[in-house]
């Protein structure tokens, strides 16, 4: 795990190293930064239902309900390696087959994350799917520490983090620049917000996932 963390930070330096020389390249780089802290992510949740969707031909994999349980027990597997009681909600307005899979799998993923290690010992994490009219509204919102609200204009940048191993290193802040590239590419929108609790919405027209 210390390797992909590794690779992940030394890619992402190459991408500060290039930003202000080629931006083709610097976003390849982030790219590529952002594609290995996924297999770090997954590789720490460890969890089946990644697998069960790497196929069309299991196409109860790719319904939204599916995708949500998946998410779950991924990461209450994920709480329970962090040694953190955390109770899991969620609620769909209406079940339907996305043709985006594994996209929306690490966007709630990486939220869910995010979630489970913003709670310090015990806590809650709602995640809701909702039709409206002809968009998707996803919200995941957690009880734990929060966000300073000075810092929520810069929470989607690459390199924003607020986590730190224990010898004192910084992860590299992909997580959140990567779900804003998800929704970007499906041509929706993300905001966040905090006080006590913290709560992401995203809004994606409905034909982009169906």
């Amino acid at each position: 795990m210390d390797h992909i963390e590794q690779i992940t930070a030394s890619s992402f330096e190459l991408y500060k190293a290039l930003k202000p020389l080629d931006h083709n390249l610097s976003t390849k780089a982030l790219y590529i930064s952002q594609e290995i802290h996924e297999v770090k992510k997954d590789s720490q949740r460890i969890y089946s239902g990644l697998s069960k969707i790497t196929t069309t031909k299991n196409l109860d994999a790719h319904l939204v309900s599916n995708l949500l349980q998946y998410v779950i027990q991924g990461n209450k597997k994920y709480s329970t390696y962090l040694n953190k009681n955390i109770e899991f909600k969620m609620t769909y307005s209406s079940d339907f087959y996305t043709k985006e899979p594994i996209a929306l799998l690490a966007l709630l993923n990486n939220l869910v994350a995010n979630a489970v290690e913003a709670i310090e010992e015990q806590g809650s994490i709602f995640i809701s799917i909702n039709l409206q009219r002809d968009e998707t509204v996803i919200e995941v919102e957690d009880t734990g520490v929060g966000i300073p609200k000075t810092m929520l204009p810069v929470i989607f940048d690459a390199g924003y983090t607020t986590k730190f191993n224990d010898e004192g290193k910084a992860s590299t802040g992909i997580g959140l620049s990567h779900v804003q590239s998800i929704v970007e590419k499906f041509e929706g929108t993300i905001v966040a917000e905090s006080d006590q609790a913290t709560k992401f919405t995203i809004t994606i027209p409905t034909n982009n996932l169906q």
